[in-house]
């Protein structure tokens, strides 16, 4: 799907899928394994065409490019509304004006 100057947005369908795989993954951990949070964090990542989803400390994502989302998926549950709001996130992170974007990215 193209928005404004990006290709590669998922479907809300699409992306609900993988998040529900990463709640699958997240029931398998016991639970002395998530720090005493009842979920983990998660980021979607729009950038050349392609997307991905990021979960867990976001110190550990090295490739900034492109656009985001994020928010915070829980063990259980529906995962329809925070996929909606994820891809809301990189569509209005689109949409900003590209000298903001260079601002906030540190890109000259």
């Amino acid at each position: 799907m193209t928005v404004g100057r990006i290709r590669g947005i998922p479907s809300r369908r699409a992306l609900a899928t993988d998040l529900r795989e990463i709640q699958n993954w997240l029931r398998t951990l016991p639970p002395e394994d998530l720090w005493d949070h009842p979920g983990v964090e998660i980021r979607l990542q729009v950038v050349d065409e392609s997307w991905a989803v990021h979960h867990g400390d976001p110190g550990y994502d090295l490739d900034h490019r492109g656009f985001w989302g994020a928010g915070w998926l829980p063990r259980t549950g529906a995962v329809s509304d925070i996929a909606r709001d994820l891809i809301e996130q990189v569509r209005d992170e689109a949409a900003m004006p590209r000298t903001l974007l260079e601002i906030f990215s540190g890109e000259k």
